[in-house]
């Protein structure tokens, strides 16, 4: 079954195996938004790079996500300001921003066409918890000097969304959603541009270091190299080392209705992404089309 973001994918060709031997400064395995990413910027800047990948470029989850672009981390602001500190959550709060920041100038520097659109809507499963919302953004502004959100009432986000499910919110205006597989592609495209070296179906299967140099092995080749940088997630549980418990595979499903027609303009009318307030989350988007 071909999912709905392989099929409405830009044109891609397939890369080929790594076959024999390779020397580089750096070895990435992993062709998602991480190795990519890395792979651009040490091209960009004159390091030999040179990417591995199992299957083919951001076919795992960072080509079947669900596409949002969000602000922050998994948890508010205020939960880690609890948690590790006030200094700590600015400083995470940091790093979400200017990862935000530089994965819209990526995209417009490399004119990746990946649908990008603005708005992100936390919805509320259940009723209540507009005083928490109204203090969330009074705290966020107050302290972080973020002004993008603010609150839906109940009435107009169900005019928005088109359904009553759900009991108010806050929207983001910073925050937004993309087709992920095409920012991927358009990250190998650019990464591959500027002269990183990326195998397709070349799945690494063990890595070694000797006399100062790391050696990353395939079934049919191998790259030897000064740095390894392991981007794949839970898919290298058996070459993570130390970070293996750091890492936990999960299941995620997305579903793609048929073509709306005329019933698409009658859901989500403001074109943002939508996240609830569940634990574990349900999340939706309209796609471009």
């Amino acid at each position: 079954m071909t999912n709905y973001y392989a099929a409405t994918a830009a044109p891609f060709a397939d890369l080929p195996p790594l076959r024999g031997d390779l020397h580089a400064d750096v070895c990435v395995i992993g062709a998602g938004f991480t190795g990519l990413g890395a792979a651009l910027e040490l091209a960009e800047r004159g390091v030999s790079v040179v990417v591995l990948e199992a299957g083919r470029v951001g076919s795992q989850a960072s080509g079947l996500n669900g596409g949002q672009v969000h602000t922050g981390q998994r948890r508010d602001q205020a939960w880690l300001e609890k948690t590790v500190g006030l200094d700590d959550a600015m400083a995470l709060w940091r790093l979400a921003q200017d990862a935000r920041t530089h994965l819209h100038a990526t995209i417009a520097e490399h004119a990746i066409a990946c649908d990008l659109k603005p708005g992100m809507i936390h919805a509320r499963h259940r009723p209540g918890g507009e005083a928490e919302d109204a203090g969330h953004i009074e705290h966020m502004a107050r302290v972080y000097g973020y002004d993008a959100l603010s609150l839906i009432g109940p009435r107009d986000l169900a005019d928005d969304l088109g359904t009553d499910a759900y009991h108010g919110g806050l929207l983001d205006r910073d925050g937004g959603h993309l087709h992920p597989l095409n920012l991927a592609l358009g990250l190998a495209r650019a990464a591959i541009a500027g002269g990183a070296i990326t195998h397709e179906h070349s799945r690494a299967l063990s890595w070694t270091r000797q006399g100062g140099k790391i050696t990353a092995v395939t079934d049919q080749g191998r790259v030897t190299c000064d740095q390894l940088i392991l981007t794949g997630d839970g898919s290298l549980n058996h070459m993570a080392g130390r970070a293996r418990s750091r890492v936990m595979p999960i299941n995620n499903f997305i579903l793609t209705t048929e073509p709306l027609g005329d019933l698409a303009r009658e859901i989500i009318a403001s074109d943002a992404a939508v996240a609830d307030s569940r634990f574990v989350v349900n999340y939706f988007r309209k796609t471009a089309d």
